[in-house]
Formats: structure tokens, C-alpha cells, sequence
């Protein structure tokens, strides 16, 4: 059977030749959970010039707690983000302390902390070295939580402070604390936009990461103009020159470790005015001189005038744990 073959008129011919070529079908895009997120970038400066601040208050309030310099320093501009988005970046940089926070009139907010971070700062408050070995666990004791409040009280001064200058009645409060980004309860859907600030911790005791996460939409209502006065005063991040002269108003405490000795309790129960205890140093052994629990020098006892007194002669290297 011979093939048949399609007859065109001579009409259709030229129909075809007016309609051009035949358009080629689209190419379909992948979703892009970020498509149709609209943002100002005079709000994100704006953001910035706040937390900016917040970094400045927060390196000042903690550098006087824990007795040494921790730097907090903004990192690039604020960005705005799905919820979703968020919780997946959060995740993938591995377990962090998420603190819930009511932030009216913003609603809820995050302020984040990884790990290391918080157990340094933890034992560093109290009373350690703040270089111990690093926990391998997921979750605090209840003398840490305690520890652990007082810091992020401390950061939540600072928050408080910064955005006072454009909320008056501004008060952030601490509600709960989670390690786990998906089992967070807030009123967040997962496509609303979330401004995330990012701050870099540097100090001589850890360098770690936080994070401060608001509702974009309410966020953006209360912010200044462009141009307003409220960042017309002197303000940005202290200096170096102004931190240090803070620091060295901060009280240390410094012991002198004369001598030591172990006795037996039942001989420590039988001590009376009088008595003589036999320290395991001789006399012309070195002293050595605690601050702030930490021995820093060895020295000599003698006599400064009529008092008594001690003279450094050499700095003890702190052994990193």
C-alpha cells in the first residue's frame, strides 16, 4: 500500500509563512523559596546602624563580666529570609542555643548562640579559665542554665538599650530555650520573611557565632526614615581606646598563695588559737599570686615600709587545657 502524502493549499502555505517561526516552549525554573521576597535596602542599613550598637553594648556588658576582652562584631548587612530557609541554614550549621524572645511590638524573636560558645562563657563565669574541654553534650545543667541566663541577659541589656533610641518602651523578655530549630513553637509561617543579623564573637577564649532573628514585616513599620535623628547623636562601635579604659576600671581578685598543707579532718576539728600548722613550702620558697583564681606570678614576701608586701619575679605561662 503506497503511502499517502498530506496536501496543503496554496492558501495555507502562506498562512503558515505569515505566523513566523514556531516559539519554543519555556524552560521551567526550579522554586526558589527567596522568589518574590522584597525587602528595602534603607531598612537593612537601618538594621544595621541598631545592631550595630547592640554589638557595641554586648562587648562592653560582657568583657566586664567575664573579666576579659570578648569582641562582638556585625558581620554583613542584615538579611531578610523565609522561616523555612532559616530553620534549614540553622540546622545545617549544627546544634546552636536558640533563646525564644517576646520582642513586642515585634512579636517573637531568636537570639542564638552555638555551643562552645556557651559552655566557654559558662565556665568562665564561673570562675574558670573559660579554655576547659568542651562538653560533648547537647544540653545544660541547672547551675549552667542559671550561669547561661545571666548572659543572655546581659545581650539582651544591650538589645534593649540599642533599640530603645527607636522604641522608648522597647523590652525584650527571655520565654524558653531549645536546641532543636524544628520543634520551635512561634506564630512564624514558614514562607514569612525573617530579618537575620549575624554577630562573630573573637576573644582570647572562643570565637563563636550569634544570631538575632525578627519578623521582617513589623520590623520594617516601626523603623525610622531615612535621615532621621535618632542616629543624628555619636554612635557606631566603641573603640578600641574606650573599651580598654572600661576594662581597667574592672575589679580583680588577687590572692597571694603563701603555703599549703593537708591535714586529716579529725586533726583540722582539734585546731585552737595557738596551735601551729606546718605548711609543706620552706621560707625561702616563692610565693605565688592568684587573679582571679588563676596564678599569674611567683614572688618574694618582704617589707614595703612598715608593711608587707610582694615582689614579682617572674609571669607563669597559663597552661591552655
Amino acid at each position: 500500500m503506497e503511502p499517502r502524502h498530506l496536501q496543503i493549499s496554496q492558501q495555507e502555505h502562506e498562512a503558515l509563512a505569515l505566523a513566523g517561526p514556531v516559539e519554543k516552549a519555556r524552560k521551567e525554573q526550579p522554586f526558589d523559596p527567596q522568589r518574590g521576597l522584597r525587602h528595602s535596602q534603607e531598612d537593612l542599613r537601618t538594621i544595621r546602624k541598631i545592631h550595630g550598637e547592640v554589638a557595641s553594648a554586648t562587648t562592653a556588658s560582657l568583657s566586664a563580666r567575664l573579666k576579659t576582652r570578648v569582641n562582638f562584631e556585625l558581620d554583613a548587612d542584615a538579611i531578610a529570609i523565609t522561616f523555612s530557609a532559616l530553620k534549614e541554614a540553622m540546622t545545617a550549621s549544627g546544634t546552636s542555643c536558640i533563646n525564644v524572645l517576646d520582642v513586642a511590638p515585634f512579636g517573637k524573636g531568636l537570639l542564638t548562640l552555638d555551643l562552645p560558645t556557651c559552655f566557654r562563657f559558662i565556665d568562665r563565669c564561673l570562675g574558670g579559665s573559660g579554655r576547659a574541654a568542651v562538653p560533648e553534650r547537647t544540653f545544660f545543667t541547672d547551675v549552667e542554665m542559671i550561669t547561661l541566663d545571666e548572659v543572655v541577659g546581659l545581650i539582651l541589656s544591650g538589645f534593649q538599650r540599642s533599640w530603645s533610641k527607636v522604641l522608648p518602651d522597647f523590652a525584650p523578655k527571655y520565654l524558653q530555650r531549645e536546641m532543636d530549630p524544628y520543634v520551635l513553637s512561634l506564630p512564624w509561617t514558614p514562607t514569612e520573611r525573617i530579618l537575620s543579623s549575624t554577630f562573630n564573637i573573637v576573644s582570647d577564649i572562643v570565637t563563636g557565632e550569634m544570631k538575632i532573628c525578627l519578623p521582617y514585616a513589623p520590623v520594617a513599620s516601626h523603623l525610622p526614615k531615612p535621615g532621621s535623628a535618632v542616629f543624628s547623636q555619636t554612635s557606631g562601635n566603641t573603640s578600641v581606646p574606650t573599651l580598654e579604659k572600661r576594662l581597667q576600671k574592672v575589679p580583680l581578685d588577687v590572692r597571694a598563695i603563701l603555703g599549703r598543707t593537708e591535714i586529716p579532718v579529725r586533726d583540722l576539728l582539734r585546731l585552737k588559737v595557738g596551735d601551729l600548722v606546718r605548711l609543706d613550702n620552706a621560707v625561702g620558697d616563692p610565693i605565688y599570686l592568684q587573679v582571679e583564681g588563676q596564678t599569674k606570678f611567683s614572688a618574694r614576701l618582704g617589707l614595703v615600709g612598715k608593711k608587707c608586701g610582694l615582689k614579682i619575679e617572674k609571669q607563669i605561662r597559663e597552661i591552655e587545657e
